[in-house]
């Protein structure tokens, strides 16, 4: 179903042989990325999966029959480990695929926001340059980038591979480690009946491997619940400075010399316009940056224009003093 949309879109971005859209061909592999990296988790859940041994039931203890409940206890240890190791390989799958497909277009996106400069350079004399070659797609790539790496940052696909793995290698080391415990004892035994001693010893090793288990368990998901409250705080933090930086502001214009003029008008960014109210007026809900004014005075049939730029601030009141000519 997944290849179903994404192939078309992929067609279409690619078919068309005019060399002036290849923005939209760009802006289509932009689409997908983004969309591949929102679908991912659902692609490594739709990956086929092996089920996850159950731990069997802790076995009984028959002190008539040692050697047979010492056998049954190895078991249920053993398939209480192999069930451990399986959770984790079944679920590394999908945060490898996630991560390696974010990954692979954040290489390709910066790749291509590198080359478009350099193909506007080779461009520049080339009369239609500015049609088909646009500087400002190489920033929107570099802009894809960082949407993707925050993706796989907030979600924790690389670094819960890399986790998932280490603790799988962990258990399937210590598993490999017991069997061969088990097996120089039961070399040792050679048919007999176990004595106390080595009893306990076996049982005693078997605990620490239970406990190893649980302790390799528990140290992966206190690792992922750090991990998750510092992506949620780190988001909190870029949430609010985002919000603070794009806060809107004002700004005042004061024209020192608009009682010589019949009417004077303030044109902001060339698309806002405002009548003074004495010798100022107020822009409010300005966008934080520079911003061009232009102030019209009419004196008969004359319009004088004076210019500037102002600067506002986020969540400040900026002001501009401006004269207009009078000649």
């Amino acid at each position: 179903m997944t290849a179903n949309i994404l192939f078309p879109i992929l067609w279409t971005s690619f078919s068309s042989s005019l060399i002036s859209e290849w923005p939209f061909r760009l802006l289509g592999l932009l689409i997908v990325a983004v969309v591949l990296a929102l679908l991912s988790p659902v692609l490594g859940k739709a990956l086929p999966r092996r089920t996850s041994t159950s731990p069997v039931p802790f076995p009984e203890w028959s002190p008539d029959k040692t050697w047979d409940s010492l056998k049954a206890v190895f078991i249920a240890t053993v398939r209480e480990g192999e069930s451990a190791i399986n959770w984790y390989r079944d679920n590394i799958r999908g945060k490898r695929l996630c991560s390696r497909l974010i990954r692979l277009f954040a290489i390709f996106l910066a790749s291509v926001g590198a080359l478009i400069p350099l193909i506007v350079a080779a461009a520049r004399n080339y009369d239609g340059s500015k049609a088909i070659f646009d500087p400002q797609w190489g920033y929107f790539a570099f802009a894809n980038v960082a949407v993707l790496l925050a993706i796989d940052k907030f979600y924790g696909f690389s670094t819960g591979w890399v986790r998932y793995l280490k603790t799988q290698l962990a258990l399937e080391r210590a598993l490999s480690d017991l069997r061969y415990d088990w097996t120089t004892l039961v070399s040792k035994i050679q048919g007999q009946s176990p004595t106390p001693d080595e009893t306990q010893i076996v049982l005693q090793k078997l605990k620490e491997y239970v406990d190893f288990v649980h302790t390799q368990i528990q140290q992966e998901t206190e690792a992922w619940v750090l991990e998750f409250q510092s992506g949620l705080s780190d988001l909190m933090v870029s949430v609010k400075a985002q919000s603070e930086t794009n806060r809107p502001g004002s700004l005042q214009v004061m024209v020192t010399n608009a009682n010589q003029f019949e009417r004077v008008t303030v044109l902001l960014d060339q698309t806002i316009e405002s009548s003074l109210q004495g010798e100022q007026c107020l822009f409010q809900s300005v966008a934080p940056g520079v911003h061009a004014v232009s102030v019209r005075g009419r004196k008969g049939d004359k319009v004088l224009i004076a210019s500037d730029v102002a600067k506002v601030m986020p969540g400040t009141v900026a002001t501009l003093s401006v004269a207009i000519p009078v000649s």
